[in-house]
């Protein structure tokens, strides 16, 4: 098989949607069994998973200047975190700074913004797709695609740590949900989108492969958050465009639902065994993000290019995960390895708590999986190669 890298569009074939690995039993996911946030309320994933606890580590491994701790390491990471702190861009936590789902109030110097000088836009489907996706890349996206989503992609429950409790994602067309004309939080804490916003407009980023490489260090996390502070800017410009046309959005991250099979609706790639999606161009080496509407668009179609026959026989990241997270059987399953992803989904069960673990070990989000992922650019760097160069 050809290098992903190298695989043309003529290669990829029309795919199976997200659907087709669902099973019978398949629910919505709550959000609060995801395994970065069942730190913050199960009481048995507590010590040795909580976020202050990596923080502590990184902290050690930086006095004792180890490599890929050292100055340069923490000041890229500083560096690409920046964007994401400045707009309030929580990559998990839903309505908030940058992921607001009302338009963001500005005042730039000091003139007053004011609405309503235009009539509603009033393209027609293949017109405003083309100009979506334009404005998505002009934005930062590398690629870009579309689905009518499938609701039972996005959380039925969110997590709010302000009160420490799981919250309903309701639908407005749902029994006892009134009628809404814009995303709206309820009294009570029910999220609800409009019926209408039936569209995700789904947006790649790659990450620069000699950071990946790296991992599992600070030099690899930073080429993560590099990617999410794009996001944060892409998401946030794509969601205030399609308001200043007068519908509706929903900038979105990791937060309001689960990006893998709703990429692969959107025809953006396939799903991988260590729980990534493999991008025809960029292999697992990318970051997805989301930006739900109301707007009348053309859904792509899903595709396959071989993902799966090469991560059956492949098993690479499964070999070489320090903690064994990955499932090292050749074929998907409909049982997941622990609580903290969809029961009754055909896919590579992983441990996702012996890699938070590790995580919190290492001081970072780790990523030897994207490293050695035969997918990526083949090559690996230290730390002290990567700054060479």
């Amino acid at each position: 098989m050809a290098e992903y890298a190298e695989i043309t569009r003529k290669e990829i074939r029309p795919g199976a949607a997200a659907g087709s690995y669902k099973r019978a039993g398949f629910e919505r996911f709550d959000q609060k069994d995801n395994m970065l946030l069942r730190c913050n309320w199960d009481p048995d994933f507590k010590e040795g998973f909580s976020f202050q606890d990596q923080t502590n580590n990184r902290t050690e491994l930086m006095k004792r200047n180890a490599p890929g701790y050292g100055p340069l390491d923490w000041a890229m990471y500083m560096a690409t975190t920046a964007n994401a702190a400045a707009t309030n861009f929580e990559i998990n936590t839903m309505d908030k700074g940058g992921l607001s789902w009302a338009p963001i109030a500005r005042n730039p110097g000091g003139l007053e913004i004011r609405t309503g000088e235009f009539p509603k836009w009033d393209g027609d489907a293949v017109e405003n797709t083309r100009i979506v996706k334009k404005i998505a890349r002009l934005l930062g996206a590398a690629d870009v695609g579309i689905c009518e989503y499938d609701r039972s992609f996005i959380y039925s429950r969110y997590f709010d740590k302000a009160r420490n409790e799981s919250l309903p994602i309701c639908f407005d067309d749902e029994p006892g949900i009134d009628p809404v004309t814009a995303p709206t939080t309820l009294a009570d804490g029910t999220k609800v989108i409009p019926a209408a916003m039936k569209y995700a407009i789904m947006l790649i980023f790659p990450m620069d492969p000699a950071g990946i490489m790296t991992a599992p260090v600070l030099t690899h996390s930073a080429t993560t958050f590099l990617s999410y502070s794009q996001i944060s800017f892409a998401v946030m410009g794509l969601a205030e465009f399609l308001r200043g046309l007068d519908f509706n959005a929903i900038p979105s991250s990791n937060e309001l639902g689960q990006n893998i099979p709703l990429a692969i609706d959107a025809g953006l790639g396939e799903p991988t065994r260590n729980c990534k999606l493999a991008h025809p161009v960029y292999g697992s080496c990318c970051r997805i993000a989301k930006v739900l509407t109301d707007l009348p668009l053309i859904p792509d179609k899903p595709i396959e290019f071989g993902v799966r026959e090469q991560c059956k026989s492949c098993g690479v990241c499964a070999e070489r995960c320090p903690v064994g997270a990955f499932s090292k059987e050749p074929d998907m399953s409909e049982t997941p390895a622990g609580p903290f992803s969809h029961r009754n989904m055909l896919q590579w069960p992983a441990h996702h708590d012996k890699c938070r673990q590790h995580w919190v070990k290492v001081g970072t989000n780790c990523g030897i999986c994207l490293a050695v992922c035969p997918l990526n650019k083949p090559f690996r760097q230290t730390p002290k190669e990567y700054w060479a160069k």
